[in-house]
């Protein structure tokens, strides 16, 4: 782990001490843009391809419902990775940092802790969001949840539950793999709570101010999409 020092962004480089990471801005912003513009650009056009439909049954709909969601969440994490990447790249041209440190890590840690928190978080959660929506959209498109449906039988059932376990065993192990590799954090868990707390602190500063309301209407946002996704007429 990186320690408490790198929670906080408190490190101080010491000039000329280790190796010139400089490249490193260009080759993590610019690799990681590139999934993250793939996830944006399939995510949009499958939010469009949701249409949803009268006749449907509750199980249906809620499908549906959890689809839309989802996309929408790696449409919108996708895109804000995609954004902080390139301005971090055009902040980079500056050269306004020392590009002495230990690690490529340490060095994108200390002069770009911002960009490189909420991008490696929006990333991650994002992917997560859409492997998430893509089993929503098997079960909904094949009817394998469908118990009020007329072409309900056991094979689907179990077709469905299968393919539930098979996503959920993905997810699982990338999400075992994201918490084994973190470095300055226990888990996402942990890294959520970090990335909140900086945001928070960012809305302290005077050109900044529009953070907290950012993270409030976020907030705002999910007990409106828990709400969608109770069952019954809340919405």
């Amino acid at each position: 782990n990186l320690g408490p020092a790198h929670h906080d962004n408190g490190a101080k480089a010491i000039p000329g001490v280790g190796a010139d990471h400089s490249g490193t801005v260009d080759r993590f912003f610019s690799s990681i843009r590139v999934p993250a513009s793939f996830l944006a650009s399939t995510s949009f056009s499958q939010i469009f391809g949701i249409a949803i439909n009268g006749d449907d049954t509750p199980v249906q709909r809620q499908l549906q419902i959890l689809c839309l969601l989802c996309q929408g969440l790696a449409f919108i994490l996708s895109m804000n990775v995609v954004f902080l990447s390139s301005s971090a790249l055009v902040r980079s041209l500056s050269n306004n940092y020392d590009p002495y440190a230990e690690s490529g890590y340490d060095f994108l840690f200390r002069e770009f802790h911002f960009e490189f928190v909420c991008v490696q978080w929006s990333f991650q959660v994002s992917l997560f969001g859409f492997l998430l929506a893509v089993t929503a959209k098997i079960l909904y498109a094949f009817e394998l949840f469908d118990f009020q449906g007329e072409n309900y039988d056991r094979n689907r059932l179990e077709l469905g539950i299968g393919v539930c376990l098979c996503m959920g065993s993905l997810m699982i192990h990338l999400f075992s793999y994201v918490n084994s590799t973190l470095v300055g954090w226990n888990n996402l868990f942990d890294m959520t709570r970090d990335l909140m707390n900086i945001l928070v602190k960012r809305g302290a500063d005077g050109d900044k101010r529009l953070e907290p309301l950012s993270l409030v209407v976020a907030l705002v946002g999910l007990v409106f999409v828990t709400l969608a996704l109770i069952p019954g007429e809340q919405i």
